[in-house]
């Protein structure tokens, strides 16, 4: 059964604690949402190959454990873009400033050149941003059906 898609955005959000073991749970979710969401099981798989890398690449850094990995899934007319997000732990400097249009988002920048050419190459829209909540951020858009399955 499928139904159309045609009120307001479809979103589903995973928090999990960056730790390697993590990655299959994000895996896991990424799969089962894009094909839910319309993606053709190949373009899941990608999709879940792309999240495993772009994760990797945010547990890079002297203090990979702490914080979290925030995982979204947003529907648009004809993809699924998924936003992968390194969060701060919780209670870190609200007041620090947020990042600016010129400059790349905090905890990116120290990734290593090609961390990313993975996911590039699997969806050519790839993007390092801030997340909403200024967090560091990979999102990239999987082609979908205009309808989700029920």
């Amino acid at each position: 059964m499928t139904r159309d898609i045609t009120s307001g955005p479809v979103r589903f959000t995973l928090e999990v604690k960056p730790i390697p073991d993590r990655i299959a749970t994000v895996r896991v979710f990424v799969g089962a949402v894009a094909r839910q969401m319309g993606c053709s099981e190949e373009d899941a798989e990608d999709a879940r190959l792309a999240a495993s890398e772009a994760c990797a690449v945010a547990m890079v850094g002297s203090d990979a454990q702490s914080g979290s990995l925030s995982v979204t899934a947003e529907r648009t007319d004809h993809a699924v873009r998924f936003t992968i997000a390194r969060r701060p732990p919780q209670g870190s400097d609200p007041g620090a400033p947020g990042p600016t249009t010129s400059d790349p988002p905090p905890g990116l920048a120290e990734v290593v050149p090609g961390g990313l050419d993975v996911v590039r190459a699997l969806f050519a829209d790839t993007e390092t941003v801030a997340d909403s909540s200024g967090a560091a951020a990979v999102s990239f858009g999987v082609p979908a059906t205009p309808e989700i399955r029920s």
